[in-house]
């Protein structure tokens, strides 16, 4: 059980220091900040949460920080909620965790009462999502047990907004559309608010002395790879680690669409077998949800023989070249006739469409092992994904009861858990350095590992994940110019899932045991 919370005096200095970003409120469309209201204040609250025999007392931390060159006059204020252990001694030895999730456009709900919180959304044990009305209960594995953890929306999503001071235009300025704010939604200048939110953060809760770690999810992987060695050079700010939750790391390594880039098709065909044995298709069928040795096997084939193959196609006898498909297909559970058609360019839509097609069901994208039912199963293509369309509506309702009902932050502004406008609207353009291309993370990451010798990296993902593929994460890492030393310091965690594979109560704790060997390394 939750301790009850107890809502703790006012103190003059926190009113003082979150005076100026209170002077704007969010109006209920989710637009930029207008009129004043007072209940959105910075909100502390005290709970415990039982840990077996042990007991986990906190405190949180509720509210925003001003985003700009001048925090006096803020371009932005984003929301945050920040936990800290009231019992583990010294506060400013424990490691503090910035986490976000991702999109661009989402908000950090989904890490925040998913995974590393002391509460979560309590949902069955395979990690479906439940039905409404959501239910909150204490997380045994929340990271809390090891490091204090801040949740950072960025700007435009959750209850994070651009200030308008001129008057009029915010809502097409919050929604990235157009104005000079929109500039927030752009990969460069977002990533420089969230250094501005750190540097601002650590000074102003005093935690500049703690060992400090950036933890995101999905684009958010993206963010945390790339702000090591930006938070370095603009910010003056040293990272002792990153969490990687299935993480993008390389764009060009996303669009399945290239024909011509044959490296999105082999670092996703892994995810595709295994998620083809998980239903009892395919060379994998028996595996279960944990492939486990056979993992070795099928990125073996994709190295050895499928991606020497696609790029020798041109070249291959033709009984060669069926021998390929054939085998590829194998591992699929799809026709060979299908897979040689395509010429072995299996995306994860035709494969999620086609695999129980026979059974009238389609399979996610977000999380391959959830079905639904096929509601156009006559046609060729269909864009939905049974395990993403309600994602967002049961975290929504979660976290907007959690932080009026539970904590005691109050507004009448909505709480934006996906901000689709966002994406549709992000500026990759400018880029990191504006050269063309797709943007990556890799070097970054390198950089970081290369000139921290003390540096950890973990990087975790969802077997079933049919978006962001375990594989395109391990080949991205063993193609890195580094010394077998930097090299280990990178860990791989594969856990049965998707995307999200932490709605899973045993893939959840398996990261959280990862976490805290990964926090312990900290320590050393």
């Amino acid at each position: 059980m939750t301790g009850r919370r107890r809502p703790l005096p006012p103190l003059a200095a926190v009113l003082l220091l979150f005076l100026l970003p209170l002077l704007a409120a969010a109006a209920e469309d989710g637009g930029t900040v207008g009129e004043p209201a007072s209940s959105e204040r910075t909100v502390v609250t005290e709970a415990s949460l039982a840990l077996g025999e042990e007991t986990l007392s906190y405190r949180t931390t509720a509210g925003f920080l001003p985003i700009g060159e001048d925090p006096a006059q803020p371009q932005a204020r984003m929301f945050f909620v920040a936990y800290d252990r009231r019992d583990a001694g010294d506060p400013t030895a424990r490691p503090i965790t910035f986490l976000f999730n991702g999109g661009p456009g989402a908000a950090s709900v989904f890490l925040h009462l998913g995974a590393a919180g002391p509460r979560r959304l309590a949902g069955p044990d395979d990690g479906e999502l439940p039905s409404p009305p959501a239910r909150l209960e204490d997380n045994p594995a929340t990271w809390l047990r090891f490091t204090d953890l801040v949740f950072v929306d960025p700007v435009g999503t959750g209850y994070s907004r651009t200030v308008d001071r001129q008057g009029g235009g915010g809502k097409a300025k919050a929604e990235g559309r157009k104005g000079k704010d929109a500039d927030f939604f752009e990969v460069g200048a977002d990533l420089d608010s969230i250094g501005r939110f750190l540097r601002l953060y650590l000074t102003r809760y005093d935690r500049w002395a703690s060992p400090r770690v950036v933890a995101g999810e999905s684009y958010g992987g993206f963010r945390a790879a790339v702000l090591p060695r930006r938070l370095l050079e603009r910010f003056d700010i040293a990272l002792n680690g990153v969490v990687l939750v299935s993480p993008v790391l390389e764009f060009a390594l996303l669009r399945g669409a290239e024909r011509y880039n044959l490296l999105p098709w082999a670092t996703l065909a892994p995810s595709l077998a295994v998620t083809a044995g998980f239903h009892g298709r395919g060379r994998l069928a028996g595996v279960g949800e944990d492939p486990g040795p056979r993992i070795g096997e099928v990125e073996g084939f994709v190295l050895d023989r499928l991606l020497p193959g696609l790029a020798r196609l041109g070249r291959l006898p033709p009984a060669e070249r069926d021998a390929l498909f054939a085998d590829y297909a194998d591992y699929l559970g799809l026709p060979a006739e299908m897979v040689a058609r395509k010429r072995g360019r299996v995306d994860g839509r035709s494969f999620a469409k086609r695999l129980l097609a026979s059974e009238g069901r389609i399979l996610g994208l977000y999380d391959g092992r959830l079905t639904a039912v096929d509601p156009l199963p006559d046609r060729v293509a269909y864009r939905g994904d049974p395990s993403f369309l309600r994602v967002a509506a049961p975290f929504a309702e979660a976290v907007v009861r959690y932080l009026r009902e539970e904590i005691g932050f109050r507004t009448d502004r909505r709480y934006r858990v996906l901000a689709r406008e966002l994406a549709h609207h992000w500026d990759y353009g400018k880029a990191l350095g504006g050269g063309q291309g797709f943007i990556g993370a890799s070097d970054d990451l390198a950089f970081a590992l290369a000139t921290m010798p003390d540096f950890e990296v973990l990087i975790a993902h969802g077997y079933h994940d049919l978006v962001t593929p375990w594989f395109a994460s391990r080949y991205l890492v063993e193609q890195m110019p580094l010394p077998a030393e930097a090299l280990r310091r990178v860990r791989f965690v594969t856990l049965p899932g998707g995307h999200m594979f932490y709605l899973r109560d045993a893939s959840r704790r398996s990261l959280t045991e990862a976490l805290a060997a990964f926090y312990a390394r900290l320590a050393d």
